[in-house]
């Protein structure tokens, strides 16, 4: 189970997240085929592409922080 802090800090980056995409170009590109076509399909390819975005900078990230405490370690 998730701690009050772990909860805390993933509400507040979605949050901040969300309201960093408002009006973002990303977001005009998923209404335009979303107000001639059905939605779901839309939905479903900007969620995919946003989990696996955000999957590869989590990836890339944990890997730089590991590879700069192993840099710096204290002995």
């Amino acid at each position: 189970m998730m701690s009050v802090e772990s909860l805390s800090i993933s509400m507040s980056s979605f949050g901040l997240i969300s309201l960093a995409e408002i009006g973002d170009k990303s977001l005009l590109v998923c209404m335009t085929p979303a107000t001639q076509h059905r939605y779901w399909p839309d939905i479903l390819g900007a969620m995919s592409a946003l989990i696996f975005l955000n999957v590869l900078a989590f990836l890339f990230g944990t890997s730089g922080i590991s590879l700069e405490s192993n840099r710096y370690q204290l002995t």
